[in-house]
């Protein structure tokens, strides 16, 4: 798995970029990597692209992960873009977060994504790629 974020608009916007195949452990260390950092913890909005990402967990596994999200207040917005095989473990995910007052949605596109957040899909996209090429120049190295 290799995956890489960013904070933006003053605090308010966490976009991530992830791509190869995600499991449990890595996932789980991200998250607790995620909830001590204290930018993270006060975005309101997330964009996770997913889309070079294959997700290997189980439905348990998806469920444990959702069970260490943190419950916000205020409300979060999180959108998820994922690539079309990954539909069913993103629902069950969402599903499991929404007690948390954390609202996770599903999309197959950016611009989808950044109409619900309200977002403009042009700004994020431009971002993402800085993420992404980010990510490549490090896995060079």
């Amino acid at each position: 798995m290799a995956n890489t974020y960013a904070v933006y608009n003053s605090g308010k916007m966490l976009i991530e970029y992830w791509c190869g195949d995600i499991y449990y452990e890595e996932l789980s260390q991200h998250l607790i990597k995620q909830h001590s950092d204290d930018r993270v913890m006060s975005a309101l909005y997330e964009v996770i692209d997913m889309r070079d990402a294959n997700i290997q967990l189980s439905d348990k596994e998806i469920i444990s992960v959702s069970e260490q999200i943190m419950r916000s207040e205020p409300l979060k917005k999180v959108a998820m873009i994922i690539n079309k095989q990954e539909w069913d473990k993103a629902s069950l995910y969402s599903s499991k977060t929404w007690d948390l007052n954390v609202d996770v949605i599903a999309f197959h596109t950016l611009e989808a994504a950044c109409a619900w957040i309200q977002f403009d899909s042009q700004h994020i996209d431009k971002k993402l790629k800085q993420l992404k090429a980010g990510l490549l120049v490090e896995s060079e190295h």
